[in-house]
């Protein structure tokens, strides 16, 4: 039972349970909604891929590796990050509540909780009817979105150490320099492509990408990430409407 557990969620089958679901989305959602999602995760999907075989063939090496039994740590510090990450949402709040300078943000955004805000942006990006969330809805927004945009950022962070021969320490400053370029660039996607426009969800989204990258180099694999990313979208759904 053990073995067959780790094989369903390791790298290749998790790759290949997200593409078949993006296949699935695409001739199930409305089409332009489907169409949309699709395109945009395939191209993440596919530098993921390119990233697996370029570690499999030894092309580039990385410290980040699936650790057999540690789902229990896992969870742990994925259940940390989440509750910190909530309170980095108040303390954001408070200081933008604060603040003298000009803000792209409403009363009513000043007042919401993390999960509202994360199923606004849910919502500005997908143009899906969240009215009735149905278990299909669930599957794509709570599990194959957050895992294909983690293991994008995680592998985009193996890829650019290994240009530069980094170390994966986060006692290393040239690291969270790295991090910080990635979460920069997660940002602008939720910018520019999600639609999230105001202050505080976009310094939000930077600080979610910064904490999850952050997870993935400290303990050197990517489960902990994925189930913080699947814990703020699940959460956000149930609680976010």
């Amino acid at each position: 039972m053990a073995n067959t557990l780790e094989r369903i969620t390791s790298e290749p089958a998790v790759i290949l349970i997200i593409l078949t679901s993006l296949i699935f989305f695409k001739t199930t959602f409305e089409k332009e909604v489907g169409t949309e999602i699709v395109s945009i995760y395939q191209v993440m999907i596919t530098l993921v891929i390119v990233m697996f075989f370029l570690k499999k063939e030894g092309i580039i090496t990385s410290e980040i590796r699936q650790i057999q039994g540690n789902s229990g740590e896992s969870l742990l510090y994925a259940g940390g990050a989440l509750i910190g990450f909530s309170a980095l949402y108040s303390l954001v709040n408070t200081l933008f509540r604060q603040s003298i300078l000009p803000i792209q943000a409403t009363a009513q955004q000043l007042n919401q909780s993390v999960f509202q805000s994360v199923f606004s942006g849910l919502v500005k990006f997908s143009s899906v009817d969240f009215s009735q969330l149905t278990p299909i809805k669930y599957y794509l927004f709570g599990f194959v979105i957050p895992i294909t945009e983690t293991l994008t950022i995680i592998g985009l962070m193996v890829f650019l150490t290994w240009i530069f021969n980094e170390s994966l320490s986060i006692k290393n400053p040239r690291l969270h320099a790295i991090i910080i370029l990635i979460s920069s660039l997660f940002m602008f996607f939720h910018l520019k492509v999600r639609g999230i426009n105001n202050n505080i969800d976009l310094v939000m989204t930077f600080l979610f990408a910064y904490l999850s990258l952050l997870m993935a180099a400290y303990l050197k694999e990517s489960e902990a990430p994925n189930e913080f990313h699947i814990g703020t979208n699940l959460l956000a759904l149930i609680y976010g409407r």
